[in-house]
């Protein structure tokens, strides 16, 4: 496929209050999916702007996995949000029977909610 430049300069931009390098990693990460899995393109702005219209989704910061949900079925994607299985092969299974997935993993999540990652899977 095509590869595009990357500016750096979004991720310097100031939106709704927050620096989006700071912030945007989400919208990042669904903007390669919504490039590579379709016909068009879109910037990881172009992404955030569709979830703050299409969403409760307020702006300037993270984005919650359920707007991040929402914003991709919006666009098109079956989605599901899911929790890391509990063996290794399940979690290998899961990953391979999807065209994408977005992981969370960290500590300090399992420390609050007992789950060590979530995943979003396209």
């Amino acid at each position: 496929g095509k590869r595009l430049t990357w500016s750096g300069k979004w991720a310097e931009t100031y939106y709704d209050g927050g620096k989006f390098g700071a912030f945007g990693c989400g919208f990042c990460c669904m903007a390669n999916i919504y490039s590579s899995q379709t016909t068009y393109e879109a910037s990881p702005v172009d992404i955030y702007k569709y979830t703050k219209r299409n969403t409760i989704y307020g702006g300037g910061g993270a984005v919650a996995w359920e707007y991040m949900e929402s914003a991709m079925q919006g666009l098109g994607f079956e989605v599901s949000l899911r929790r890391k299985p509990t063996s290794y092969r399940k979690f290998q299974k899961m990953i391979a029977s999807n065209d994408s997935a977005i992981v969370l993993v960290s500590l300090l999540l399992e420390k609050y909610t007992g789950a060590l990652c979530y995943h979003l899977f396209i």
